[in-house]
């Protein structure tokens, strides 16, 4: 499905590489009075125990993208919300001291800074149709960015499964946090070779 979606590479801006490719599978960013309205839909779905509002419009602003919605007759009836991390934000989240819940700032870049990784805070859909954009959209997320490593933990087991079975999650090496990522693309190329 969203493994054909063709994303030009671009290191220099990837917001408005993002940007473009999702807003062709109908996912677009949020703006930032969405913020509140979105959490609240997540954690309908998901459960009490996710970023707060304000955890989540400080990532925003710092970064400027990374959260992204599906709309429906007008209201948000999917997310998948990112954190573009820094050299710090990576290092932090490869010794397990990184908190998703309340994020360092220290560890987000700053608008024009490329990611050394990215965290994916979640994924929540609440029909059919916004999952599977939901999906899609993350397809073309790590297309875009194949140069770097995603990282997520999941919130439940619906969850996992969904990381682990619809997209290539694995368990991240030594963590002791459930901690699952996907892998650089040329790290996977050269252990396949």
């Amino acid at each position: 499905m969203g493994q054909s979606a063709a994303v030009k590479v671009d290191r220099g801006d990837l917001g408005e590489t993002l940007r473009q490719g999702l807003e062709a599978i109908g996912m677009f960013d949020a703006r930032p009075d969405e913020i509140g309205p979105m959490r609240e839909m997540a954690a309908a779905l998901i459960g009490p125990g996710i970023a707060s509002e304000d955890a989540m419009a400080s990532v925003f602003a710092r970064t400027g993208y990374g959260i992204y919605l599906v709309r429906e007759d007008g209201r948000i009836t999917g997310v998948v919300a990112l954190i573009m991390l820094n050299a710090a934000g990576l290092a932090a989240v490869e010794d397990d001291s990184f908190d998703p819940l309340d994020p360092n700032l220290a560890h987000v870049i700053l608008p024009g800074e490329s990611p050394a990784a990215v965290y994916s805070w979640g994924i929540a859909a609440a029909t059919r149709e916004a999952a599977k954009t939901a999906i899609a959209g993350c397809w073309i997320m790590r297309a875009a960015a194949p140069y770097i490593p995603f990282f997520v933990r999941a919130a439940t087991e619906s969850g996992r499964r969904l990381l682990t079975e619809k997209m290539p999650f694995t368990a991240y090496p030594g963590s002791t946090s459930g901690l699952l990522w996907w892998e650089r693309a040329d790290e996977l190329a050269r252990r396949a070779a």
